[in-house]
């Protein structure tokens, strides 16, 4: 009988281990190390997320690979490693029968951090790994050495209220980028500098430098906000901003300066500038619009290129800032697109606007003053505003129509509008332009539309003897050096041929020549 119960006994145990084992899903895997040969010592961790499941854990073996029973059931599953940045699948996983996990691959070595930061980066440490929300606090300091790779390993933002310097060199810059292997616009939040005139001194002041950094792959990579006129400067210089899910750049407040940057593929504008900000000598391109331009900024000697629509909006043009020696070439849509402003805003001047689909669309008031707009595709400039605008010294070639007027009387005058299919078109009754000392020449059409009485008649001689209508416009070859440049030759008939007004006169002090580049006369500086 004992021998009987023993036997019952082993029976009973042998059975409940089996079902036991019966109810164990077998989990296989693979978690490698970045840049490692070694990839054990990797936690493989198993949360029990349904009433079956049972918490458990295994680590990785040399090649990485794992291999672990688990009760059936749902579970949440997180890689981690010393030095590297966690993982962790985004969904519950089900594990019913043997299971196979996809490859993992865990991004390090490096430092990682969040919350407030300071100090110095890259002097021990070439990576660090945000894993949270980061911030230079107001009176503290960070360095960033060159060479140092900032990597965001999910939507965070690094927010500097302190001061911030960030130096790389041409060969060793400064990278805030993504952790993910195969990184995406958007992958991370933004560098945002944050600063307000109401912090009291000496919060207020100091704000940074970026020189040879690279950043990539956030929503809005790089945005600076509120800094007052008692702020020290921040400048951005020989830097890349590249791919963004929404702006490359958000510049507002005095003394910030974006200076020789590469601003590029970013999914909204690549910049959006904003009150008293600087941008210059940058390239812009292929970005969805180039420029965003609101206030009183300084816009100047930039490439905007090849961007999908708008290679310049203007929100609001101010009594101060500029808009002046810009390439805007070969956007999408219009080479500058103005929304807001006035004839009494700052004149977009000494500009290079070609090969866009159109050259400027203007929607208000606006002065336009010795810009070459050449090639666009359709109209060179379009005025539909109510507003009066000036229109003065601009060299118009190549375009379906020249100046297209739909709103108020403008002022055009001392153009040269030449090769055009129209030269200046009068889309409404009584919008008839002021057009007054210009050069038309081998336009398919001078003019078309309402425009002023008597205008194209030749009825008389200006200045230089040369014959013109009523309002000194002329009909003769400009005489050009090239067309690549519209330089002046010097027996030109545009030379002299402008409004004799000292108001207008040339640099040289000369009567004004018609067109962009006036023909230097030696006196009393080249222009």
């Amino acid at each position: 009988m004992k021998y009987a119960l023993i036997g019952i006994a082993l029976l009973v145990s042998i059975s409940v281990e089996a079902m036991s084992t019966d109810r164990l899903a077998e989990v296989n895997g693979y978690c490698f190390l970045q840049d490692q040969n070694d990839h054990s010592g990797s936690k493989v961790l198993f949360t029990a997320e349904s009433p079956s499941a049972v918490t458990d854990s295994i680590y990785t073996n040399l090649d990485g690979s794992f291999s672990l029973g688990l009760d059936e059931g749902m579970y949440s599953i997180s890689y981690s490693h010393e030095d590297f940045i966690p993982f962790s699948f985004p969904d519950l996983v089900e594990i019913f029968t043997e299971l196979q996990l996809p490859d993992v691959t865990l991004t390090g070595p490096g430092t990682l951090v969040s919350g407030n930061v300071s100090g110095y980066w890259g002097q021990d440490e070439d990576n660090y790994f945000v894993v949270g929300d980061v911030e230079v606090a107001i009176g503290d300091s960070l360095y960033i050495a060159p060479g140092t790779r900032v990597i965001f390993a999910d939507d965070y933002d690094f927010i500097v209220r302190g001061y911030l310097e960030a130096v790389g060199t041409a060969v060793d810059s400064v990278v805030f980028t993504s952790a993910e292997l195969e990184p995406s616009p958007g992958d991370w939040g933004t560098l945002i500098f944050n600063r307000y005139s109401d912090w009291p001194p000496p919060y207020n002041d100091g704000a940074g430098l970026l020189k040879h950094c690279v950043i990539e792959y956030g929503s809005t990579n790089l945005s600076i906000q509120g800094f007052p006129d008692s702020a020290e400067d921040l400048d951005i210089e020989n830097s890349s901003i590249r791919f963004s899910s929404d702006k490359g750049i958000y510049l507002s407040g005095t003394n910030v300066r974006v200076i020789d940057c590469l601003i590029q593929y970013c999914e909204s504008e690549g910049v959006e500038i904003d009150w008293d900000a600087t941008l210059t000598d940058s390239r812009i391109e292929h970005n969805s619009i180039g420029v965003k331009y609101n206030g009183s900024s300084v816009v100047s000697g930039n490439e905007i290129l090849a961007n999908e629509s708008d290679g310049m909006v203007v929100e609001f043009l101010g009594s101060t800032g500029a808009i002046e020696g810009n390439l805007i070439n070969g956007n999408g849509s219009s080479g500058i697109r103005v929304e807001n402003t006035s004839s009494s805003g700052i004149p977009i001047e000494n500009n290079w606007i070609a090969n866009n689909l159109q050259g400027v669309v203007s929607h208000e008031g606006l002065r336009l003053y010795r810009n070459v707009i050449a090639l666009n595709t359709y109209v060179a400039i379009s005025e539909y505003s109510n507003e009066e605008s000036e229109i003065l010294f601009n060299t118009i070639y190549g375009c379906s129509t020249g100046v297209m007027v739909k709103g108020a009387m403008d002022r055009v005058m001392g153009n040269i509008i030449v090769s055009n299919g129209v030269g200046i078109e009068s889309v409404s009754a009584g919008a008839q332009p002021d057009a007054d000392y210009n050069e038309f020449w081998s336009n398919t059409v001078d003019f078309e539309g309402d425009q002023a009485p008597g205008i194209g008649e030749i009825v008389t001689t200006n200045a230089n003897g040369d014959s013109c209508d009523t309002y000194f416009n002329i009909f003769l070859d400009p005489r050009f050096v090239d067309v690549s440049d519209f330089e002046l030759l010097a027996d030109s008939p545009c030379i002299d041929a402008g409004n004799p007004d000292p108001e207008y006169h040339d640099p040289d002090g000369t009567i004004a020549d018609i067109g962009a580049k006036p023909f230097f006369q030696g006196n009393p500086l080249p222009p």
